[in-house]
């Protein structure tokens, strides 16, 4: 068991070293490492802030170059950038921190244009065309003067002063994408679903909004029918009005009449015809009761309806209650009773107009008054005083229709 722990054990010291020996065989790490050992004057092998501050301050005291990298004004806030993600910086997390650093992928076009516009030395573009210079080589120029002077050839000692000191300063403040990325990619995520919710919610609100339009549309239409059933009835009274005459006399002066100046046949015959006009306006008046109440359920329903549509205007005005109408069953239920207490409305209209021709020719057919009456108990009575059924007991019971 111990043997096979020992195995286990050297395997993986052997893949440590082996990583170890990769991270150190990248392009620049000798270099970082050497910026590192600068920094860390305790040589503890952990850059801390107070060494990172005394570091920078002394550039910054004898290369004001360092200000082309940042809007900083002093060496304490170019420290707190360094450590802002970690207080002991070790040479590998050091490298990982240039590692990371967008400035490490630049490519020569990329160095080309740090070098006209950040390091202000636009004459030097052929040289570093030549010699490939890329972002990965930033480290050698930031510590190794011999590299600058002797292969690129740049012997002014201002210039090769300027390109280490800003390549420095790139190296330690250049925008890097660090491990953050994590935590950029949680925050859109979660702007990206804060914008899908809202606009979730407007489109049920305004979905609601529209719903409720359409329901108080179809509430004034429901009112329109209404008027238009009101003045209908209104103008079928005024037509019965002009119609209307005094039919107890006339009933009883042409009884009268008959039996007195008619011979037996005759004033049979028109007994009979006295008997069907009672008659028929009787059936008149029974089918006038049940319209008008079918009328009375309707009208009771439309109010019930119009109460319930006041509740929903009511909570129109605020924006939860008109959000979550759109959820309940409530305000379907109410927009199909509008529609179809409309289609009963049109219905009854039907039936009133089909009612006011029919009867009015029945009239035109018979010759005698038959809407104009004296009322349903009246005519019953009427009826039963002066007319006997076969059986020989009363047609009509009065109250009943």
């Amino acid at each position: 068991m111990n043997f096979v722990f020992y195995i286990l054990f050297y395997i993986n010291y052997c893949n440590c070293d082996t990583i170890e020996d990769d991270i150190k065989s990248q392009i620049g790490y000798s270099e970082i490492s050497l910026i590192h050992d600068l920094i860390d004057k305790d040589n503890d092998g952990n850059m801390d802030p107070d060494e990172s501050k005394t570091f920078i301050n002394d550039e910054y005291q004898m290369n004001k170059e360092l200000q082309y990298k940042t809007l900083m004004k002093n060496p304490d806030e170019y420290s707190g950038f360094l450590h802002k993600y970690d207080y002991y910086i070790t040479k590998n997390e050091f490298w990982q921190y240039w590692f990371n650093n967008t400035a490490y992928r630049w490519t020569n076009d990329d160095i080309i244009v740090w070098l006209v516009d950040i390091v202000k030395l636009g004459d030097y573009t052929n040289i570093f065309i030549e010699n490939n210079i890329t972002g990965a080589l930033i480290p050698k120029l930031a510590v190794n003067k011999t590299f600058i002077i002797k292969e690129l050839g740049i012997n002014d000692i201002n210039h090769v002063k300027r390109i280490k000191i800003v390549s420095l300063g790139t190296i330690l403040f250049e925008d890097h994408k660090k491990n953050n990325n994590i935590y950029t990619y949680i925050l859109i995520t979660c702007l990206l679903v804060c914008i899908c919710l809202c606009s979730i919610l407007y489109l049920r609100y305004y979905n609601s909004k529209q719903h409720l339009k359409l329901l108080f549309d179809k509430l004034t239409e429901l009112k329109r029918s209404e008027s238009e059933l009101k003045i209908l009835q209104q103008q079928l009274e005024i037509v019965e009005s002009e119609k209307e005459f005094a039919i107890k006399q006339g009933i009883k002066s042409q009884i009268n009449l008959l039996k007195q100046n008619s011979d037996s046949k005759s004033e049979t015959q028109e007994i009979k015809k006295i008997e069907l006009q009672i008659y028929l306006q009787i059936c008149h008046e029974v089918e006038q009761n049940m319209i008008n109440q079918i009328k009375d359920k309707l009208t009771k329903k439309l109010q019930n309806t119009k109460r319930e549509c006041e509740k929903y205007k009511r909570r129109n005005n605020s924006f939860l209650k008109g959000w979550r109408l759109l959820h309940g069953s409530q305000i379907n239920d109410t927009f199909e009773s509008l529609t179809k207490i409309k289609k009963m409305f049109n219905q009854h209209k039907i039936m009133i107009a089909e009612n006011a021709i029919r009867w009015s020719r029945i009239e035109d057919l018979c010759g005698y008054q038959i809407v104009q009456n004296e009322g349903i108990d009246y005519l019953k009575n009427y009826y039963n005083n002066n007319f006997v059924h076969s059986s020989g007991r009363k047609m009509f019971v009065i109250g009943q229709d």
